[in-house]
């Protein structure tokens, strides 16, 4: 099998070839029946074939947009043509942007024959609707943009201190030399890095920023997003980006590894390749983390496991789909389509807190805690929502609080099940003194919520109406009947 052909130019030449997706909207969903290449040459343009040689029009109408500049990172293209281009360019902009590198990666046409008959396991949809929905299975081969962040799917043991370390480049070399990246059922694929990864212990409200703004940058000239992340902060970041991007009408798969690409026995390929699948294949409008198995929804997860491969739970939502002898999709709990146009919030408060109840707290330690400049309290506590109903000085503490405009949120410290304040005497001490339940939210996602919510310049009693209402399916209020005998 031939090699590729790289190309590399340090100067930004009219003559490099870029190409570009042009999608038909549908709902503010996507045709991806109909797609077509545009080859650019410096200043002319040429209509060509897609990559499976399909003839297919511009329905739409409208000139494509070119792909927006990356943030920070190295930005590789997989396509399938015959050629390796690198473009590296320097920025100037004020947000610290790095130097970044416009790689085009693909195969010769003949070249690599042996593994386009490689076939994704069956897709399939279940639920009460049925097959009546097989068209959320896009047939089309996709095109996706993926962001890699760091965490340890792509580092690489350093040769003298046995420790992981991230290595530039080396998840693109690693995915670029996968046989199976190679079959036509596979979506082709951008990449770009963060400059340099970054562990997902050190991410922080800039990071999610800057991911919501590639995705934003990108939205509109690819199918899905795959955002490869460290597995620590994986379900923080996922359940920001659910409230974040707002009417997203795209998948937008999180995924990580426990073991990396680098060792012999690892979780990363399938991780990665599987991710990959549901991001340019399957029709999911939300941000999603896949992980062994599972397709979770972001704002529904947990990593609960520091060791085992299979380190990401939803305690109080079914998977959106899993991953056996065939790729199962649970239709009835995909969230439906957006009506509205897609746009990111940036803004985020940070001077959000979480305090998680242990028997015998000191009450002057939890008052300096809501004295400064706290803005929102999430409370973890116990069972249902229950907290020391006899330390009055711990309740005044949080009456207070509320009357100073913090909002105060009860979740629980139990895996499943849900806050309900008015079952037992000790949760209504909470209820009275101004605090409101989190339900059944993961503590990741009642604490993203709360500094979205308030970063969004709302008044405080919105914010808490926001907070008891499900508005990324983060959240399920049950209504008890109760039976009288």
């Amino acid at each position: 099998m031939s090699s590729p052909i790289i190309n590399k130019s340090s100067s930004n030449s009219v003559n490099s070839t870029s190409k570009i997706h042009s999608h038909h909207e549908l709902n503010h969903g996507y045709d991806m029946s109909t797609h077509q290449y545009l080859e650019v040459h410096g200043t002319s343009t040429h209509i060509t074939d897609s990559p499976l040689n399909i003839s297919i029009p511009n329905t739409t109408g409208s000139t494509p947009s070119t792909p927006s500049p990356t943030l920070e990172c190295n930005q590789i293209n997989n396509s399938s043509n015959s050629s390796v281009s690198t473009n590296s360019s320097n920025s100037n902009s004020s947000n610290n942007m790095h130097n970044s590198q416009h790689i085009n990666i693909s195969t010769n046409p003949g070249s690599g024959n042996i593994f386009e008959d490689i076939q994704i396991n069956k897709l399939s949809v279940s639920g009460a609707k049925g097959p009546l929905h097989n068209s959320l299975i896009k047939m089309n081969r996709g095109n996706i943009f993926i962001i890699y962040t760091g965490g340890t799917l792509g580092m690489k043991r350093d040769p003298i201190s046995g420790a992981l370390r991230p290595e530039p480049h080396y998840l693109e070399e690693q995915l670029s030399a996968l046989p199976e990246m190679k079959s036509l059922d596979m979506p082709v694929y951008t990449l770009t890095e963060f400059n340099p990864p970054i562990d997902s212990s050190d991410m922080e409200h800039e990071d999610w920023v800057k991911i919501a703004k590639l995705i934003e940058q990108n939205y509109y000239d690819y199918d899905g997003f795959v955002v490869l992340h460290g597995t620590d902060t994986m379900a923080y970041t996922a359940s920001a980006l659910s409230f974040m991007l707002e009417n997203l009408g795209k998948p937008v798969v999180f995924t990580g590894s426990q073991i990396p690409f680098a060792e012999l026995i690892n979780d990363a390929r399938r991780n990665l390749l599987t991710a990959i699948i549901f991001a340019g294949k399957v029709d999911l409008p939300e941000v999603c983390i896949f992980f062994n198995n599972q397709l979770l929804r972001g704002c529904r997860s947990r990593k609960v496991d520091s060791w085992s491969l299979d380190a990401f739970d939803s305690p109080n939502c079914p998977p959106l789909a899993t991953l056996g002898m065939e790729i199962n999709v649970n239709y009835d709990i995909v969230l439906n389509q957006p009506k509205g146009r897609f746009r990111v919030h940036e803004e985020i408060n940070k001077n959000i807190a979480v305090v998680h109840l242990v028997p015998g707290f000191s009450d002057d330690t939890f008052e300096n805690i809501l004295s400064g400049k706290i803005e929102g309290l999430i409370l973890q506590s116990y069972g249902s929502g229950n907290a020391p109903a006899k330390k009055s000085k711990f309740l005044q503490s949080i009456q207070k609080a509320v009357q100073r405009g913090v909002i105060v949120v009860v979740t629980s410290q139990c895996l499943r099940g849900s806050v309900n304040l008015k079952q037992y005497a000790t949760g209504k001490s909470l209820l009275d003194a101004g605090a409101i339940s989190g339900f059944d939210m993961t503590i990741e996602t009642a604490a993203t919520k709360l500094g979205w919510l308030l970063g969004r310049g709302l008044t405080k009693e919105q914010v808490k109406i926001l907070m008891e209402t499900d508005l990324r399916g983060e959240l399920t209020k049950k209504v008890n009947k109760k039976l009288i005998i």
